[in-house]
């Protein structure tokens, strides 16, 4: 690999490591605002609800369980 290239993908890493924190700060960001939102328009039971089964679909994605297999 020469020299040049190395530079290139260094560049590149660093781009996307930036972007990649970048995005996940924005993430706790809009989570942070919309919580607050939620809470108020649907109620504690409801957002209680919403909120659990939310969890539960977001470990079923992340585990997938074979499905996609």
């Amino acid at each position: 690999m020469s020299r040049v290239d190395e530079k290139k993908q260094n560049r590149i890493i660093l781009k996307n490591s930036v972007l990649s924190v970048g995005f996940k700060g924005l993430s706790y960001v809009l989570a942070f605002l919309t919580t607050p939102l939620l809470l108020s328009c649907l109620g504690d039971t409801k957002y209680g609800i919403y909120s659990t089964a939310l969890s539960l679909v977001s470990w079923m994605y992340y585990f997938d369980f074979g499905i996609g297999s």
